[in-house]
């Protein structure tokens, strides 16, 4: 059975709820960008680069019916640690559930006090980027 979207980030909060302190949330963020399946490198192009964060970003989306798919990657590996998440709670998700999805990922987890105000901004643009697909 498949997790929701919702399900699949209460599990990654529970995960982030036992991690302390920012430089364990940290370190797990650098240690999840690892697990970003890898991007095409045809697709790290402009057409595909997010102008919105200070990193460097590429996303490309696709959607099959109803279903939602998502390539991503990042220069940064804190930026590739959270295109891992999302990559995780809506790759292969019902297209709808993924639209509508409104809850704050970057609170939900506890994480903001890792970013700037201006990384905040570039998060939160790709959050509605992937919405508005």
């Amino acid at each position: 059975m498949t997790l929701t979207v919702k399900e699949k980030l209460d599990c990654f909060r529970q995960e982030f709820c036992l991690l302390e302190d920012p430089f364990s949330r940290h370190a797990y963020l650098i240690e999840l960008s690892s697990l970003l399946p890898p991007m095409k490198d045809a697709h790290k192009s402009k057409e595909y680069r997010f102008k919105g964060c200070q990193a460097n970003v590429w996303l490309l989306f696709d959607k099959d019916e109803s279903v939602f798919y998502m390539e991503a990657d990042s220069d940064s590996l804190l930026i590739r640690g959270i295109l891992y998440i999302l990559h995780e709670l809506f790759h292969e998700q019902p297209f709808d559930e993924v639209s509508s999805f409104e809850e704050d990922i970057v609170d939900a987890l506890g994480i903001s006090d890792l970013f700037t105000r201006e990384r905040l901004l570039g998060l939160t643009g790709i959050l509605q980027f992937i919405k508005s697909v």
